[in-house]
């Protein structure tokens, strides 16, 4: 079992599958619109495990804010090690507080959230990122990582990031979220359209009862 989870024994052509599903990935979603953002070169995704990639910035004119996507594709191991409660402060930035989840009202979806906060020369970066994983279109962030996803050919990691005025705001009414809930219905439509749902045991025909005997009264 150890060895199953480790993914120490086995080859995934669904790794290659998976990275090219990401090619359907919406670029407008509702009153959402994207525009590519920088792509990862071949050593960077090496790096951060991520076979397929996709970087996007999307604005609402009606709401004037602008979020910023990273959806990728790899095998489990890599998809848990490079999170931002790693990756963020070994970039700079500070943790604006502590990790916490979050379900987003409205769908059936669960994220982690935290604040990354960063000085530099030309003023401060804060910024709120919610991530989670998906291999099916239903997006949790398990405490118990392992046992929910482990053994799994390929995994998908989403992260959704808007900036933040104040550590306050809102983690469940805001930018993101609203965001969040427009995208990833269309995702399930999409990258994940070809997904096969569970399937289901016929209903039981419950048993006829005998016939009552006219001849007994």
């Amino acid at each position: 079992m150890q060895g199953k989870l480790s993914e120490r024994w086995s080859t995934f052509p669904e790794l290659a599958e998976s990275a090219k599903a990401l090619d359907k990935t919406p670029l407008d979603v509702g009153e959402w619109r994207g525009e590519e953002g920088p792509q990862l070169d071949e050593r960077t995704k090496q790096t951060a495990g991520a076979v397929g990639a996709v970087n996007r910035r999307y604005s609402n004119t009606t709401l004037n804010e602008t979020v910023t996507v990273d959806l990728v594709s790899g095998r489990p191991h890599d998809m848990y090690f490079h999170t931002p409660d790693r990756c963020y402060p070994a970039a700079g930035f500070e943790r604006g507080g502590k990790q916490q989840s979050v379900k987003i009202e409205g769908i059936d979806a669960e994220f982690f959230t935290n604040t990354y906060i960063k000085s530099e020369p030309n003023g401060i970066t804060n910024l709120r990122v919610y991530w989670a994983w998906s291999n099916d279109g239903k997006w949790t962030a398990p405490d118990d990582f392992k046992w929910k996803y482990g053994g799994n050919p390929s995994l998908y990691k989403l992260y959704v990031l808007v900036p933040v005025n104040n550590r306050d705001q809102s983690i469940d009414h805001n930018a993101a979220t609203e965001f969040i809930r427009a995208f990833l219905p269309e995702l399930q439509k999409t990258v994940f359209s070809n997904v096969k749902a569970p399937a289901q045991s016929a209903p039981t025909t419950p048993a006829k009862e005998p016939a009552a005997d006219a001849s007994k009264g």
